[in-house]
């Protein structure tokens, strides 16, 4: 899991694919992104500040069932084609493209 400044702000970039013993038959999503929220919470950049927002490639919305799992933990679905398929970003996001409020 890495920060990554995409010009929209800072947003905890994470893989699922990159953690250990991970199988896509077996991945469990909310899990995954549970784990994700408390590493997001647990940076300094962040200061203890849960992430609102989670961005995914636009491909994956409909077909990886991020809606709910993403509700549940308090995060809005970001469609955006910068992220790479089957990865997820977290971040503070204070418009309604997910930027971090300066129009980007």
């Amino acid at each position: 899991m890495n920060v990554t400044n995409n010009g929209a702000g800072l947003w905890l970039w994470v893989d699922p694919a990159r953690e250990a013993g991970y199988n896509s038959r077996t991945f469990d999503q909310a899990a995954f992104l549970a784990r994700a929220v408390a590493v997001f919470r647990s940076k300094p950049t962040w200061n203890g500040d849960p992430p609102n927002a989670v961005k995914t490639h636009p491909d994956d919305i409909a077909s990886n069932g991020l809606g709910p799992v993403a509700t549940a933990l308090g995060l809005r679905v970001i469609a955006d084609p910068l992220v790479a398929p089957e990865t997820y970003r977290l971040g503070i996001a204070t418009d309604k493209r997910g930027g971090d409020g300066d129009g980007t």
